[in-house]
């Protein structure tokens, strides 16, 4: 009984962090997750300062592909499921910004009408010294009243620890 109670509890609390993560009607996801599109000190795991950069979705430093959220279904308010997507680093990512080893992909989430209805974060802890091709399953579980219809990238976030 306490293990049915404790998975309870989590997942309400996956429920209330979807819930409060997601753009409220008229936010743009970058004003629903508090982040700027601008280089900005932040905090990482832990707790260290960190220098960030944010990457556009179209930029030829990580390149994010066949994101592929078929097996993802529409259940009592919510989009869920197993999404799998490709991405790529290439060289002139090592090359430029080999010291940032800490990623986070934003993906967005759009019903049958365009409309921007949530997002979620995929992260990778660390980017390896050199071009390469890594594929990844998360899984996704994003409040909606309908279907999703399309998910794209809205940003990249790569950050390294400052040496305080």
């Amino acid at each position: 009984m306490k293990k049915l109670n404790i998975v309870t509890i989590l997942l309400l609390m996956c429920i209330l962090l979807v819930a409060c993560s997601s753009p409220k009607e008229g936010q743009t996801p970058s004003e629903s997750t508090g982040l700027t599109q601008s280089s900005a000190e932040t905090e990482n795991e832990s707790g260290a300062e960190a220098e960030q950069i944010v990457l556009e979705p179209d930029n030829p430093y990580v390149e994010v592909s066949n994101i592929d959220f078929s097996s993802c279904k529409y259940e009592n308010g919510y989009f869920t499921g197993e999404m799998s997507y490709t991405s790529h680093t290439t060289q002139k990512y090592v090359d430029e910004y080999n010291d940032y080893f800490y990623r986070q992909i934003y993906f967005g989430f759009y019903d049958e009408s365009g409309n921007l209805v949530g997002d979620e974060i995929s992260q990778d802890n660390y980017l390896y010294s050199r071009e390469y091709t890594y594929s990844s399953t998360d899984h996704v579980m994003v409040a909606t009243n309908g279907k999703i219809s399309k998910v794209e990238v809205l940003k990249i976030v790569c950050e390294k620890p400052s040496n305080k």
